[in-house]
């Protein structure tokens, strides 16, 4: 199986020429489970809660697949702009009880997430009162034939990705729902990877690189032996990792992260 990899991230919206999120509530159309379509074939847009979710068709090359990124998300700003609105950049945001006071305001994802730190067998708890904040997430979709269980792929996305997006990132209220270490699903293609917020998709060498480590993670998963992968891991401190992201560098110092970085890329693996 080829790898593969394709994304779905989430953007608040404004009104044209402000910089303020108000819900999308009725403003663009669209569902999960009828997202409306977009002028190009396999990319679609829809309505999530309040934020406005982009999908686009997965790809098999790293450079393909940001190319295929940049694209939808043009493809969404001119139709934001047919509607008088605007994509705005935020990992979270705390509306007015008022704004949210709507069904769709109060309405979450209704598959669970899982967490990679207790092997991937239990859902992360459901939903929890986080009153009027909501977030923006920017899940990445990883393909293949994996030598190691889904949970094992989550781990070094981590330790490859979520380490380097929280580096800057005071976001504390979606690290504590929704962007904790190790949250994925599991797809029959191989996972959906939940931990980052959609920051990462806002300037091109951020969002080239992300793609490319993402791609590189889920491709040595697959051409890598279950042995040499279950050496890695075992290898790697899991508990400074996920400190590090849910947490921050207030209590887990960069430099403690750093260590397992570079233990882990001296052993071939490409973070």
């Amino acid at each position: 199986m080829t790898t593969t990899i394709g994304f779905d991230p989430e953007f608040f919206v404004a009104q044209a020429g402000h910089r303020t999120p108000i819900p999308v509530c009725g403003l663009i159309g669209g569902t999960k489970a009828a997202p409306k379509s977009l002028p190009m074939d396999g990319y679609f847009y829809h309505e999530d809660n309040v934020v406005a979710e982009l999908g686009v068709p997965p790809a098999s090359d790293p450079y393909e697949a940001c190319e295929i990124l940049t694209t939808g998300m043009n493809l969404l700003n001119a139709k934001l702009k047919e509607k008088g609105l605007r994509k705005i950049y935020h990992a979270e945001y705390e509306f007015s009880p008022e704004q949210l006071n709507t069904p769709q305001a109060r309405e979450f994802g209704c598959d669970p997430d899982y967490d990679a730190y207790t092997g991937g067998v239990k859902p992360r708890r459901g939903v929890p009162d986080f009153g009027a904040y909501r977030f923006a997430g920017g899940h990445i979709h990883l393909g293949g034939t994996f030598n190691c269980p889904a949970f094992v792929v989550a781990l070094l996305c981590d330790l490859a990705l979520a380490t380097r997006g929280y580096i800057n990132d005071d976001n504390l209220n979606r690290r504590k729902w929704y962007g904790r270490a190790g949250s994925f699903r599991i797809k029959d293609y191989g996972i959906e990877y939940r931990t980052l917020d959609s920051m990462w998709t806002k300037y091109d060498d951020v969002r080239y690189s992300t793609v490319q480590r993402a791609y590189m993670i889920a491709d040595w998963c697959t051409k890598t032996s279950a042995i040499d992968i279950k050496r890695v891991v075992d290898s790697v401190n899991w508990v400074v990792v996920r400190d590090y992201i849910n947490s921050g560098t207030p209590l887990t110092p960069r430099k403690t992260v750093d260590i397992e970085v570079k233990k882990v890329r001296a052993m071939g693996v490409p973070v």
